[in-house]
């Protein structure tokens, strides 16, 4: 899934004091509003309860309001908060609540909570469990999976859910009108690609022969099919609540059957969740809400996580020296070495990047040990596609080392001899902002200007799936399940090119690695299977359709109230299985 960010960057707080009591505050960015438009409203909370601070003019600034914050800020013991509920924020909203098409580590955060699956992964790692299904399915000859429901699963809206709610919600995910970006990971059902060419009405390996049992057939053997079956793409909706609103409306009304239901939306301000009280299974929703606020910045959020304001917020690298040297803050920190990998996408049907010297002429100029220490030693350097911990990592991999005069010979050969000026789209966050001047000032030792621009993430998913969108833009990919196949056929094999939402962002196309890819797919021996998966990925890293940058490691501050956190090798965390206790501070 596509991660927001892979990694935070705090901006500076000398203007802030620790001390204030600031709760859900949006930002006010003043650069964002002309100097005759008014900044909307704010919403805090102090502890006399909400407050509406009113409209003010352009001449107000961020500083001042601060300074009213602090005014009305109390000094109320940290705790969890009164109702029970967990409390989140962030700088960005979600995407989207439709499990057609979210594809990002936001949205699959809330539609996790709302919907549920047939399968999910165990509460601390990816071995697959049941969920809606009774139990595993039943496999014959690797490729037909007969699943049986539990018959206590119902909607929000209080239907049953029945065998026909999944054929309905994985037909959707084919059609290619909902232009789904999960579309191609479940092409290899029977007659998939007959109904998606509108050869076939339906899709003729989704079955039902009662209304608990549900079968998948496939045309071939797949090894890390049931690992879809987990995933949202294949969560259960009802046909008759989705086809009340449209495809816009729609995310804003979900229903599903999972732990909690969807309370409200505000779009751009918060969302909230509410425990589902027909819920199968009770380890599951065990808070009674969970909200998170959009538009609070990450030093604010650090802010409030330390004043008790919200639960658990990310690890500002600036401030990770001051945690690890406070006993108390170094306490509620977590860690994590993801399967994640971050890089810069080339689109390679434009030019320059149309042009393999090129690309392996940026890899070549980027310092990757300096990343490291510019991360603070919290990343490992990016050797090619495939994240350590993932099964077919090859440490043997072939690959670039920091060699500026390598990078000139080889742009002198493409006929650019510092002349080279490139556009790198980054998502506006202090870390990508700062990672994207870190490849501009090596791209500039090697005689190529680049010119770094900063957009919101909503617009940068909107520009980065299409052909003419960017250029050259920073990506980072969070495993979905843990097999290679979701990095290298996912993100790589030219077939998916065609699909509107393809995750092939740099349209990579070469019929060699399509070739590899596919084989693998269908192949049912392990460790052949992985040795195919290597191959293809030395291609891949030979051609540089991406400059490879790193592999994370995922830091949050969790507060002592919370018991049963986990940062998870697929779910980032899972919410549904927290519950408070009061601890002595």
């Amino acid at each position: 899934m596509w991660g927001e960010r892979a990694m935070t960057w705090q901006a500076s707080r000398t203007m802030i004091s620790h001390a204030s009591r600031l709760r859900y505050m949006q930002p006010l960015r003043a650069s964002s509003y002309p100097a005759t438009v008014a900044i909307p409203p704010v919403w805090v909370t102090s502890d006399a309860g909400p407050i509406i601070l009113s409209t003010m003019s352009w001449f107000v600034r961020a500083t001042g309001v601060l300074a009213c914050l602090l005014a009305l800020s109390g000094c109320a013991r940290p705790g969890p908060a009164p109702d029970g509920s967990l409390r989140l924020a962030d700088a960005v909203d979600i995407r989207t609540l439709d499990t057609a098409i979210g594809y990002d580590a936001s949205s699959w955060r809330f539609e996790r909570l709302i919907n549920d699956g047939l399968l999910n992964f165990a509460p601390t790692d990816s071995t697959l469990v049941p969920a809606v299904a009774e139990a595993l399915p039943e496999i014959e000859e690797g490729r037909r999976f007969t699943f049986r429901l539990r018959d206590n699963v119902y909607f929000h809206h209080g239907r049953q859910v029945v065998a026909e709610d999944f054929r309905y919600s994985l037909t959707r995910i084919l059609d290619p009108q909902t232009a789904s970006p999960g579309r191609s990971l479940y092409e290899g059902i029977v007659g998939a690609r007959a109904f998606g060419k509108g050869e076939a009405g339906t899709v003729a390996g989704l079955q039902c022969p009662d209304e608990l049992t549900f079968v998948v057939e496939l045309e071939s053997p797949d090894l890390a099919f049931l690992n879809l079956m987990a995933l949202p793409f294949a969560y259960a909706v009802p046909r008759e609540e989705v086809e009340r609103y449209s495809a816009s409306d729609w995310p804003g009304h979900a229903v599903g059957c999972g732990p909690y239901r969807l309370d409200v939306w505000e779009p751009g301000v918060r969302i909230r969740v509410g425990r589902f009280d027909r819920y199968y299974d009770p380890s599951r929703g065990i808070l009674p809400a969970i909200e998170m606020r959009f538009g609070v910045a990450d030093y604010l959020q650090l802010m409030m996580f330390e004043r008790g304001e919200i639960d658990v917020t990310g690890v500002p690298l600036t401030d990770l020296e001051r945690i690890d040297g406070d006993a108390r803050l170094k306490s509620y920190m977590r860690t994590s070495a993801d399967l994640t990998t971050a890089y810069a996408s080339f689109n390679t049907e434009q030019s320059p990047f149309d042009n393999r010297a090129v690309r392996q002429a940026f890899n070549y100029a980027l310092n990757r040990d300096r990343l490291v220490q510019l991360y603070a030693g919290t990343i490992r350097a990016a050797r090619g596609v495939l994240p350590p911990g993932m099964p077919g990592y090859n440490p043997d991999l072939r690959s670039y080392t920091h060699d500026p005069a390598k990078a000139r010979e080889l742009l002198a050969s493409a006929g650019f001899r510092d002349n080279l000026q490139v556009e790198l789209t980054t998502r506006d966050r202090p870390a990508e902002r700062r990672l994207g001047e870190a490849i501009q000032s090596d791209l500039r030792d090697v005689g190529v200007s680049v010119a770094v621009r900063a957009v919101s993430f909503p617009v940068w998913l909107e520009l980065v799936n299409r052909h003419e969108g960017l250029p050259f833009t920073i990506n980072n990919w969070i495993a979905d399940y843990p097999d290679p196949s979701n990095f290298l056929d996912v993100l790589l094999n030219g077939r998916h090119v065609e699909y509107a939402g393809s995750s092939n962002r740099s349209f990579y196309n070469n019929p060699q690695v399509n070739d590899l890819l596919d084989r693998a797919a269908v192949m049912t021996d392990a460790a052949a299977r992985l040795k195919l998966y290597q191959a293809a990925e030395q291609i891949i890293v030979d051609d540089a359709p991406w400059l490879f940058l790193y592999h994370p490691t995922r830091m949050v501050l969790v507060q002592p109230w919370l018991q049963n956190y986990h940062l998870h090798p697929v779910w980032t965390s899972r919410e549904d299985l927290i519950w408070i206790e009061e601890v002595a501070q």
